[in-house]
């Protein structure tokens, strides 16, 4: 379980709501899990596989939804 999370049932009805989002996804992506000291990190890659490498990171309280409206034009010329 995730630190971040209370419970491990906390942590499955967060990711279970999150699914959805990251079907609508508007790019070819590969989605893994990183681990880390603060535990583990959810990573999605996509975007020019030999483009200028660019990491995104949301703010606190939201997730990688967040980047919907924009991955679309961003993985046209950069790896994210």
């Amino acid at each position: 379980m995730n630190a971040i999370y209370k419970t491990p049932g906390a942590q499955e009805q967060v990711e279970t709501a999150y699914r959805p989002f990251l079907e609508h996804w508007p790019v070819p992506n590969r989605q893994f899990h990183v681990p880390t000291s603060q535990g583990e990190t959810f990573v999605i890659e996509c975007g020019k596989e030999y483009g200028p490498p660019v990491v995104l990171l949301h703010g606190s309280l939201a997730n990688s939804a967040s980047w919907l409206g924009d991955i679309g034009l961003w993985a046209k010329d950069f790896h994210l």
